[in-house]
C-alpha cells in the first residue's frame, strides 16, 4: 500500500461512519467524521465512495450488501447500509493491484472493485476540499476537489 496514501489518510483514523448513501447506479458513499450539511445533502467531514465500481460491505466472513444489490433494490440497500453496526475507519490497504480494501471497527470492511480500465476505483475526500483517487491505469493521486482536475501521481 501506498505510504504516501495512509499519510494523507492519518485524519480520518479513528473517525466513525456517520452517514451511508446509495445512488444513480450504485454509486456508494460513505462520510466520516462530523456530519456536515453546507450541501442539500448531509455529508462526512471525510467522504469515500466510488461512481462506477463494484463494491461490498463485509462483516466478518459474510457479505452484507453489495453494488449488485443496490441496482435491484435500492432502497432495500440503503436500508440494511444504515442497519449495519459501521464503527470506526481503522484503515486501508489494496488485496490486489486493482482493488481496494477500507476497514473499519467491528469487523467491517469494504471493498471496492475495479471494473473500469482508465476511471477511478474509489475517490477519498478530505476536509481540505482535496481529494485522493486510486485507478488501476493511474494508481493513486491526488488533487483539489472544487477545481477542474489535475492531479499529483502519488508513486508506488
Amino acid at each position: 500500500m501506498n505510504e504516501a496514501v495512509k499519510a494523507l489518510l492519518a485524519g480520518l483514523v479513528g473517525r466513525p461512519c456517520c452517514l451511508q448513501h446509495v445512488g444513480h447506479c450504485a454509486r456508494l458513499s460513505l462520510g466520516f467524521g462530523d456530519v456536515v450539511q453546507d450541501t442539500p445533502r448531509p455529508r462526512g467531514e471525510w467522504q469515500i465512495g466510488t461512481y462506477y465500481c463494484a463494491w461490498r460491505v463485509v462483516r466478518g466472513e459474510r457479505i452484507l450488501c453489495g453494488s449488485s444489490d443496490a441496482i435491484i433494490d435500492p432502497e432495500g440497500a440503503l436500508k440494511v447500509l444504515r442497519s449495519i453496526p459501521w464503527g470506526r475507519f481503522e484503515g486501508i490497504w489494496q488485496p490486489t493491484e486493482m482493488d481496494v480494501r477500507i476497514e473499519l471497527s467491528d469487523d467491517v470492511s469494504v471493498d471496492f472493485f475495479s471494473t473500469i480500465v482508465d476511471d477511478c476505483t474509489v475517490d477519498i475526500f478530505r476536509p481540505n476540499k482535496t481529494v485522493i483517487s486510486f485507478s488501476p491505469a493511474k494508481g493513486w493521486e491526488v488533487g483539489d476537489s472544487d477545481r477542474p482536475w489535475n492531479p499529483t501521481p502519488l508513486g508506488d
